[in-house]
């Protein structure tokens, strides 16, 4: 998981600061339409104290957002007065809308419903970006990010879309992949404006493949011990 030395300065500081992730959502729904179903359900991953989680809910208003976070720091704030504050200004109707689970974000179980959207905002890209003892061999990184990946893209509905985020007061990278009916894995939209290495359109296109890679072996994997029929 994401260490940070001062999680509250984090919290401030990035998309899960009020009001911040609707920005993200704009420029996102410039640059590709998102196709979802007249009422979907959306996982806002490692939510932190859970604004983004209300931005969700504003930005998509017939939706059913769940917020899931593992760290105690997070947890201890979502509960605080400043997120209660929020909480309460926000529609009556989307509080109806608005769950909140405490858990790994890198390991959705079979407990949570399958989702439309999966929102990874400030956690893989800044752990990335950000982080130390991260190697720097693509092979490396490409593992690191399937590894983190994968439970997500098994919980994305057909159709569904992953979006990785990035932001720092005016800084706002996305990473958007899409999970066809084919259960494969694809890249339709980013603006890391990286000229090579991971984070560049031919690799997260490569990590896509492998993705598609890992749920085909994972199906074939789950029709292998389906009894035969006699």
């Amino acid at each position: 998981m994401l260490s940070v030395k001062d999680p509250f300065l984090y919290h401030f500081e990035t998309y899960t600061h009020e009001g911040r992730m609707v920005g993200l959502l704009k420029l996102i729904t410039k640059t590709i339409t998102l196709n979802l179903p007249a009422k979907p359900f959306i996982i806002d991953a490692g939510c932190s104290v859970g604004y983004s989680t209300l931005d969700l809910a504003e930005f998509f208003p017939s939706a059913t957002v769940l917020g899931i976070d593992l760290s105690p720091e997070a947890a201890a704030y979502k509960h605080g007065h400043k997120f209660l504050e929020a909480f309460e200004r926000s529609q009556d109707a989307s509080k109806e809308r608005i769950l909140f689970a405490r858990g790994d974000m890198f390991k959705l179980d079979g407990t949570i419903p399958q989702a439309d959207i999966i929102l990874m905002a400030n956690n893989i890209l800044y752990k990335l970006i950000h982080e130390e003892d991260i190697q720097t061999d693509q092979t490396t990184l490409e593992e690191f990010i399937c590894s983190h990946l994968t439970s997500s893209v098994q919980k994305l509905n057909n159709g569904g879309y992953l979006i990785l985020a990035l932001g720092f007061n005016t800084l706002n990278w996305f990473i958007v992949f899409q999970k066809d009916s084919s259960s494969q894995i694809s890249l339709v939209a980013e603006n890391m404006n990286q000229e090579s290495g991971v984070l560049s359109k031919a690799g997260l296109e490569a990590i896509a493949k492998r993705l598609s890679t890992e749920l085909s072996e994972d199906h074939q994997s789950f029709l292998d011990i389906i009894p035969h029929a006699s």
